[in-house]
């Protein structure tokens, strides 16, 4: 996903307006986790207000910045199986 959306950040704007009409998931913790993860993924991408805002020279190195949305992904969903 964060592949997609740097390559394609005209299409963020459209993913965001998405998620504001986004079902109620029926386990409300896996749909945080899912939320996450997109807005993780997507987040440093130019469309977002948030990401580049925040640290503007991150998405100059998309391997890093890759890496560390991973680890981050790993590391909650590893706190979600311990949840369960």
């Amino acid at each position: 996903m964060f592949d997609f959306a740097m390559a394609h950040p005209h299409l963020m704007r459209l993913l965001m307006w998405s998620n504001l009409e986004h079902k109620t998931v029926n386990r409300l913790e896996r749909g945080v986790i899912h939320t996450s993860i997109m807005t993780l993924a997507t987040a440093w991408t130019e469309k977002n207000p948030f990401g580049p805002s925040h640290d503007p020279e991150a998405a100059k190195d998309p391997d890093v910045l890759r890496e560390s949305i991973a680890r981050t992904v790993a590391l909650m969903t590893k706190a979600d199986r311990s949840l369960s």
